[in-house]
């Protein structure tokens, strides 16, 4: 077996006396109603901890509200943003159509109107042209007497020549023939 000495006997004696001390203050602050304040202290701090999670919890819930307010906003006024450039550029695009439609409308007018006038003045000419042959063609004096314009006066000396030579064509063939008739078959 193991025996103690004195010292060790001292040493056991001391420690549980040190235990016995310990379990006297303990009882001592039980009967000092040091309970009520620990309880007093623990509802206390589990109020205030609940508040605190409240706290918290309340606060991170403005916090999400907040950001999605924030989002909602952002992405009206990037809609917004984007149906003004939309109308925007749809206007510009029609304005364009629209006055590209009216300048060809106006440059076809001006172009009908254009080839209807030199038409119309072709025509005119042309008329103004043919009443002038026909009038330098004959003209017809208070005698009834016919005097040869420009035009009359060609016609009438191709057949002057063709007359001529019809003459000198019959001479010739008298000439040939002259016991003959100028118009037997033969000559």
């Amino acid at each position: 077996m193991i025996e103690f000495s004195s010292w060790h006997h001292r040493e056991i004696d001391r420690l549980s006396q040190g235990k016995k001390i310990h379990a006297r203050a303990k009882s001592i602050e039980l009967e000092n109603n040091i309970p009520s304040q620990v309880t007093c202290q623990g509802s206390c701090s589990s109020s205030s901890s609940s508040s605190s999670i409240s706290i918290v919890v309340v606060t991170r819930v403005v916090i999400v509200v907040v950001v999605i307010v924030v989002v909602v906003a952002a992405a009206v006024v990037v809609a917004v943003i984007v149906v003004v450039v939309l109308v925007v550029v749809v206007v510009f695009v029609v304005a364009v159509v629209v006055f590209v439609m009216v300048i060809v409308v106006v440059v076809s007018v001006v172009v009908v109107e254009v080839a209807v006038v030199v038409a119309v003045a072709a025509a005119a000419v042309v008329v103004e042209t043919c009443v002038q042959h026909h009038k330098a063609g004959i003209v017809l004096e208070s005698s009834g007497e016919k005097k040869a314009g420009p035009a009359s006066e060609y016609l009438e000396s191709k057949h002057r020549r063709r007359v001529k030579e019809m003459g000198d064509h019959l001479a010739r063939a008298t000439e040939d023939c002259p016991e003959q008739s100028a118009m037997a078959d033969g000559c």
